[in-house]
C-alpha cells in the first residue's frame, strides 16, 4: 500500500510539470469530488436523531410493511394558470388551450416495520434491477423514518445527492384510511419551510394532492431495510450505545 502511494505521488509530481497533464489532473479531481455525496447539514441532522429499536414494534394492522409500495403525487400550480396557449401544426393554428400552469411530482414509498421508509420516483426501475447480489440502496439515496400517530403517518426523509446536486429533505403526512389507502394531507420542505407556502412563495399559487395508489410487491422480493446509508449514521440514533449494539449485530 505504501509503495502504491509513493508511486502515485511521483507520477503526480511529473504530471504537474506539464500544463496539459496538470489540466487533466484538475478535471479528474473535479469529477472525483463531484461524485461524492453531499454532507447533511446540521440543521437537518437536528430534525432527526431520535431513532431507536422500539420502532420494530410498529402496528402491522395500520399499513403494510415491506409488502407493497404506495404512490403519491403533488401538483404545484403557478400563478399564471389562466394563460392561453396556441397549438400549431405545420404552421397552422389547430387549437387553443388553457394552460393550467402546473407541474406534478410523483413518488413511490415503502414502509418497513423498523420505522424506516424508502422513497423513489420509479419503484419499477428499482425492482427490475434489484438482483440477488445488489441492495435497494444502490438505486437511490432517499431514506427516512416515520411515526404512526393514531390515524396519521408522519414521514421525515433526506435525499442525499452528490456534492453538485446537494441535499433535499422534507416531511410528509399521510392520513390512514385502511391498509391499502393513505391520503397525503401535508408536505413540508425542511430545507426551506416556506417553499410550499403560497402566501410566501410568489411563484406558487396552490398545491393539490393526487390520490395515493397501492401496489403489491412480488412475494419473492426481499428488501433489507438495514442496508442503507441513513440508519448507519450515528447522528440518526437517539442513543449512541444502542447504535453501536445495532451495528455490531447488523454487520456480523
Amino acid at each position: 500500500m505504501v509503495i502504491i502511494i509513493v508511486v502515485f505521488i511521483i507520477l503526480i509530481h511529473y504530471m504537474l510539470n506539464s500544463r496539459i497533464y496538470y489540466l487533466i489532473f484538475l478535471i479528474f479531481l473535479a469529477c472525483l469530488v463531484s461524485c461524492r455525496y453531499a454532507v447533511v447539514p446540521k440543521k437537518i441532522k437536528n430534525k432527526f436523531g431520535n431513532y431507536n429499536s422500539n420502532c420494530d414494534k410498529n402496528d402491522t394492522n395500520s399499513i403494510h410493511f415491506n409488502k407493497c409500495y404506495y404512490t403519491y403525487g403533488v401538483k404545484f400550480y403557478r400563478p399564471s394558470k389562466n394563460e392561453k396557449l396556441k397549438m400549431y401544426r405545420n404552421g397552422k393554428l389547430v387549437d387553443t388551450i388553457i394552460n393550467n400552469s402546473f407541474y406534478e411530482s410523483k413518488f413511490d414509498i415503502i414502509f418497513f416495520q423498523n420505522g424506516l421508509c424508502y422513497l423513489t420516483k420509479d419503484m419499477n426501475f428499482v425492482l427490475d434491477h434489484l438482483g440477488s447480489n445488489s441492495s435497494i440502496n444502490s438505486f437511490g439515496s432517499t431514506w427516512g423514518q416515520f411515526k404512526i400517530l393514531k390515524d396519521t403517518i408522519k414521514v421525515k426523509y433526506i435525499d442525499r445527492g452528490s456534492i453538485n446536486a446537494g441535499i433535499s429533505s422534507g416531511e410528509l403526512w399521510f392520513q390512514l384510511k385502511n391498509l391499502k389507502n393513505l391520503d397525503l394531507i401535508h408536505i413540508i420542505n425542511l430545507m426551506n419551510p416556506n417553499f410550499y407556502n403560497p402566501t410566501v412563495n410568489k411563484n406558487l399559487d396552490s398545491i393539490k394532492f393526487s390520490e395515493t395508489k397501492y401496489t403489491l410487491l412480488d412475494s419473492k422480493i426481499v428488501i433489507n431495510s438495514n442496508n442503507n446509508w441513513l440508519i448507519n449514521k450515528k447522528w440518526f440514533w437517539a442513543s449512541k450505545k444502542e447504535y453501536k449494539k445495532w451495528k455490531k449485530n447488523a454487520h456480523k
